[in-house]
C-alpha cells in the first residue's frame, strides 16, 4: 500500500501530472527485491492543461479503466482529475486488507453502477483499525475534491506503520 502511494505520488507530481486511469491489482508488479512497480500505462493521460489548478477538472474519456476499481465520476462520464486514481487506490487498499476484491459477488459493471448511482461502498469490518477505515472513506469519497492527495495518504500510512513498530 505504501509503495503504491509513493508511486502514485510521483506520477501525480510530475510536470505535467500523469493520471493513470487504470489502477487495479493486475497493473501492479513486484520486482525481485520486493518493490512494487506501477505498470500498464496504456490508458494514462497527461493532464491536458498543466497551468490549471489541481482542483480544476478536465473532460476526458468516460468509462476508462476497469469497472470494479473505476471512480464514479469516470463511469458517469463527468470531468475528472487525478483524484480518480485515489478512488482506485482505495479499492486496491480494500482488496489488500480484506483479501477479496470490493463487492466480490458482483460483476464489475454492477459494482461500479451501484457505487456511481447509489453511492455504495464496500462494507468496512468493525475490527479494522479506525485509521485505515478513515483513510478508505476519505479516498473513496463521493466528492472527488474531498479525496486526499497521495502525499497525505503516504503520511497516514507512515503514522500507521510507526504505531506498530513501537
Amino acid at each position: 500500500a505504501t509503495h503504491l502511494a509513493q508511486g502514485m505520488f510521483y506520477l501525480h507530481t510530475c510536470k505535467p501530472p500523469i493520471i493513470h486511469r487504470d489502477l487495479k491489482p493486475a497493473n501492479l508488479l513486484i520486482d525481485p527485491s520486493g518493490v512494487l512497480k506501477v505498470a500498464d500505462f496504456g490508458l494514462c493521460k497527461v493532464r491536458p492543461d498543466p497551468k490549471q489548478q489541481e482542483a480544476d477538472t478536465f473532460k476526458m474519456t468516460g468509462e476508462t479503466g476497469s469497472y470494479r476499481f473505476m471512480a464514479p465520476e469516470v463511469f458517469r462520464h463527468e470531468p475528472y482529475t487525478e483524484t480518480v486514481d485515489v478512488y482506485s487506490y482505495a479499492m486496491i487498499l480494500y482488496y489488500l486488507l480484506d483479501g477479496k476484491p470490493p463487492w466480490p459477488f458482483l460483476n464489475g459493471i454492477v459494482a461500479v453502477r451501484e457505487a456511481s448511482e447509489d453511492g455504495n461502498r464496500p462494507p468496512l469490518p468493525r475490527h479494522w483499525d479506525q485509521r485505515l477505515q478513515g483513510l478508505l472513506q476519505e479516498c473513496w469519497d463521493e466528492n472527488p475534491q474531498a479525496r486526499p492527495p497521495f502525499n497525505k495518504i503516504r503520511g497516514t500510512l507512515g503514522e500507521y506503520a510507526r504505531k506498530y513498530e513501537d
